[in-house]
């Protein structure tokens, strides 16, 4: 699949979506038609050809409203402004956000704290040397924390503050 079927926007009652392909470049504007909308998943097959995956998220897909589960594995080229988005105006059902294999090298500071409602946060694959999750304490009642072969180089002391944190997998990280 290479462009995204028009076709899917008027599916009024579709909760769940999954583009997995490695020659899609552009989610167009018009899944924001997606209003039922609950589970996106925006994968690259394959993580050794991430420059063919997607190159453009519409700042909108943050305006979905029932929007819970957003998925994007392999596509670094969207994964900055993407993150951007949602830190600044996150969907207001929004409780798992993963953002695997993406390239990220550091985790941006939440824009609108009271907004953020995520339970689960999934960063494993990405180039975090060092994070910190001070601005994410105060952001939501984060009960999973996957941070598994992030290249971490030390435990971020804040982790002690997140009593609600019920899951932490901090495997394959080998400079711990």
């Amino acid at each position: 699949m290479s462009e995204f079927p028009s076709e899917i926007v008027h599916l009024e009652g579709l909760k769940v979506l999954k583009l997995c392909t490695d020659r899609m470049h552009t989610i167009p504007q018009t899944i924001t038609m997606l209003t039922e909308l609950e589970e996106l998943y925006l994968y690259t097959n394959n993580k050794h050809r991430i420059d063919e995956g997607l190159r453009e998220v519409p700042a909108a897909i943050a305006e979905l409203p029932r929007l819970q589960v957003l998925s994007v594995h392999n596509n670094p080229k969207v994964a900055a402004a993407l993150l951007d988005v949602l830190t600044s105006s996150p969907p207001p059902d929004l409780v798992e956000l993963e953002m695997v294999n993406c390239g990220i090298t550091e985790l941006p500071a939440p824009k609108s704290c009271g907004k953020m409602r995520l339970k689960a946060l999934n960063l494993r694959g990405n180039d975090l040397t060092s994070l910190k999750l001070s601005p994410w304490l105060h952001t939501a009642a984060l009960k999973t924390l996957d941070l598994r072969n992030c290249n971490l180089q030390d435990i971020p002391a804040e982790l002690s503050e997140m009593k609600e944190l019920e899951k932490l997998d901090l495997s394959d990280n080998k400079k711990l």
